[in-house]
């Protein structure tokens, strides 16, 4: 605030200065008082998997997509169509920024159109992992929303 670590300012009826702020554990609590009169909610979220784990996290995910393409009622040669262009996009995801987004978009493409139950597990995965590069993320979000 621009003043002097041993200052107080009152501020709307609360002092901010040294030693009046605190944080404290809130894990186990659902509701945190932030003011005189005022609560917010406490958001739990799942920790991302860190980076020695990305890979595992990511043959586990498109494991999972193509298990779920092998159920299907689909003709064989839509299956093995599907597992390749997964598998295409699993290279391009690995090869991080430097991957083609052309090759993305028409893999994208064909996924969905041969394979419309696999678009929003597919969309959710490619938007909300962290090893996802950023292009292939937003081209999942305009194609798959």
């Amino acid at each position: 605030m621009g003043q002097d670590e041993g200052q107080k300012a009152k501020v709307h009826s609360d002092f901010v200065g040294k030693g009046f702020v605190t944080g404290e554990d809130v894990s186990d609590t659902s509701v945190i008082v932030i003011g005189r009169g005022k609560k917010a909610p406490v958001m739990k979220q799942a920790v991302k998997p860190s980076f020695e784990e990305a890979d595992e996290t990511l043959v586990l995910t498109f494991d999972d997509l193509a298990a779920r393409v092998d159920e299907s009622d689909l003709p064989s040669a839509v299956k093995q169509s599907t597992h390749m262009n997964l598998e295409s996009l699993r290279s391009e995801v690995e090869r991080g920024e430097a991957s083609d987004v052309q090759i993305v978009r028409q893999t994208l493409d064909d996924i969905g159109s041969t394979v419309p139950e696999l678009r929003e597990p597919l969309r959710d995965w490619l938007v909300q992992t962290e090893q996802v590069p950023t292009p292939i993320k937003i081209i999942a979000r305009k194609m798959f929303s």
